[in-house]
């Protein structure tokens, strides 16, 4: 029997260097745009996708993120890369797995939170995403690229077909 993997820590990369400021991420959402639909002779409807939904993520630090702040006035697609490390540990063994997001976008939101004297408060930061590679022991697993259409999965691109039969 295998034990699940619990994340016993993680690190946050802006632009390859190291935040240690991060007290909070939450990992990006993979999500399908889909549309109900029942045909003539069928028992019920079934869900037929359509597109990926948007992606996100978010980040908070401890106290005022002055990077986070600098970093705001990039406006290019996909002028940020972030690269969310974890290190997760399964309990019945030990064996300790590397699990990577690298993710490009532009950063949505900044919130500079609730701030008292004496109090450290945070900056909670939203990342829009352009392109998301998920690696875990630095094998891909997913690969999104929004704006060249790619959509790679444990090596296989499932919108070939469609860039080839559009000529792109």
């Amino acid at each position: 029997m295998s034990l699940p993997l619990d994340l016993k820590d993680y690190a946050l990369f802006v632009e390859g260097d190291y935040l240690g400021e991060t007290n909070m991420t939450r990992l990006p959402k993979l999500a399908y745009k889909v549309e109900e639909w029942i045909g003539s002779g069928m028992s019920g409807p079934i869900e037929i996708d359509q597109h990926l939904e948007k992606m996100d993520c978010e980040w908070e630090t401890r106290g005022f993120s002055l990077d986070a702040y600098e970093q705001f006035g990039v406006r290019e697609l996909g002028g940020l890369g972030l690269s969310f490390r974890g290190a997760y540990q399964r309990g019945n063994d030990g064996d300790v797995t590397t699990v990577e997001w690298l993710v490009r976008g532009q950063h949505r939101e900044l919130e500079g939170g609730e701030n008292k004297r004496g109090e450290n408060g945070t900056t909670k930061v939203v990342t829009s995403i352009v392109t998301v590679t998920l690696l875990v022991d630095d094998q891909e697993k997913i690969h999104v690229d929004m704006l060249a259409g790619v959509e790679r999965y444990n090596g296989v691109d499932k919108r070939s077909p469609v860039r080839e039969a559009l000529g792109i």
